[in-house]
């Protein structure tokens, strides 16, 4: 890190903030505070959509598992394109819903039952996520700066607070689009360096000198098991896309039908070129650099290192900086709209519901902002409890919880869209049952 590298960081967070203070006073009810009002553009929503798909996994996780294993990986963002090509058609249906939080539409269709089971559930596996993605985005930002986890999560909180309480949902969707150019600019940069080193030689060089089985799926695993795997991924990519909290939570926010359905072609196409520009990088570290576990010994898992030791190997000076801030932004942007939609479901949900039925839109922005900050200094608290106990298997064993919760919880919201004839016991009855199952 030289000092062009920490100007670049402060301005780059300087600049996040500033986008939040300038949409302030377009919040003036609780609509415009949690989906702009419906009045966003489609390239605006889909720069979002795309870029709350990246995240620090996409550099650390997916690296380590390219390094070790070759480009079967792939198969995360083919199918998560096949996933997009179904939201195509579902986005104007969930931009017809016409409501400000999804569990509005959840009570809409199964009752105010299954409407409460959402909005505790929701929230609560949601903020599961967010505090592994604080501690996460904490351990690779703490060897770039020399700082321990805890500063650096209490840190990135009190940011991702502040542009959500000021700016609002319009606010994360332009400072989102922002990022989004910004990412893909210096993801692109890197993928582009490196095929120009020597030592890798282009795409032939590349493929020529990749270790053997990269590109062949089946040296990692066997056919039967490639195949399971496939299957039960493109399930899991295309109930995560189309379900109301994840696919009417984000659309809900453009102007009109026909701009719902646009906002989704910028993500479809973005998953075509993601495999690309983030799996060179990794998979030429196999043969340019010197093994990952000789770099980084300290490491748990050095072959997640692959693509920022590759990516510091080709950068010009002044550069790193950049290369953090994009990585940063990456979780930074899922974690604000995680954030966003928390609150929204707990103010219109909890608060309207139980609290303050009779509340008007000037009490409902209030509460809004209330919500986002107790969210928000929530997930720092679970980000700093998985800091706390990173050398017990609790880190691990919440992941596993948290997908195996998750799955269950998207079930009756996809099925929502097609099946019209079912009780409202019907929906928190299949996520009890699947996560009994699971």
């Amino acid at each position: 890190m030289t000092p062009i590298d920490y100007i670049a960081i402060t301005l780059y967070v300087i600049f996040m903030i500033t986008i939040s203070l300038i949409f302030t006073k377009k919040n003036k009810n609780s609509s415009d505070f949690f989906r702009a009002g419906g009045s966003l553009t489609w390239w605006l929503v889909g720069a979002s959509a795309f870029v709350t798909l990246f995240s620090a996994w996409t550099f650390v996780g997916c690296a380590g598992r390219v390094y070790r294993t070759g480009t079967a990986t792939a198969l995360v963002f083919i199918f998560n394109a096949v996933a997009l090509i179904l939201t195509y058609f579902l986005a104007p249906k969930f931009r017809r819903l016409r409501v400000i939080s999804w569990v509005e539409a959840v009570r809409l269709r199964f009752g105010k039952t299954s409407e409460q089971f959402f909005t505790y559930a929701s929230s609560a596996v949601t903020l599961l996520f967010g505090g592994v993605a604080l501690y996460t985005i904490a351990v690779f930002l703490s060897p770039v700066f020399g700082t321990p986890t805890g500063p650096l999560i209490v840190g990135v909180s009190l940011l991702i607070i502040s542009m959500s309480v000021f700016g609002g949902s319009i606010a994360v969707m332009a400072s989102d689009f922002i990022q989004s150019l910004f990412i893909a600019a210096v993801a692109i940069v890197v993928a582009v360096l490196v095929l120009k080193l020597p030592a890798v030689g282009g795409f032939a060089g590349l493929i020529e000198q990749a270790p053997e089985g990269s590109f062949n799926w089946t040296h990692a695993m066997r056919p039967e098991i490639l195949g399971l795997w496939g299957v039960a991924l493109l399930i899991n990519q295309i109930m995560t896309a189309n379900s109301l909290q994840g696919g009417a939570a984000r659309y809900l926010a453009v102007r009109n039908e026909s701009h719902a359905r646009k906002a989704v072609l910028f993500p479809l196409f973005g998953m075509l070129l993601l495999p690309v520009i983030a799996m060179t990088p990794p998979l030429a570290a196999t043969f340019a650099l010197e093994p990952m576990d000789q770099l980084y010994p300290l490491l748990n898992s050095p072959s997640e290192a692959s693509y920022v030791a590759m990516a510091l190997a080709t950068l010009p000076a002044g550069m790193t900086g950049m290369l953090i801030c994009a990585i940063f932004a990456a979780t930074l942007t899922t974690l604000n709209s995680n954030l966003s939609v928390v609150a929204s479901v707990l103010t219109q949900n909890m608060y309207l519901v139980h609290i303050r039925p009779k509340a008007d839109e000037g009490e409902l922005l209030f509460a809004g902002r209330a919500f986002t900050v107790a969210t928000g200094l929530v997930m720092m608290a679970l980000g700093l409890l998985f800091q706390s106990l990173k050398d017990l298997p609790l880190f691990e064993l919440t992941l596993a919880l948290a997908g195996l919760i998750a799955m269950p919880m998207t079930i009756p919201l996809v099925l929502a869209l097609f099946i019209r004839r079912t009780p409202g016991w019907s929906a928190w009855a299949t996520v009890v049952v699947g996560t009994l199952s699971s």
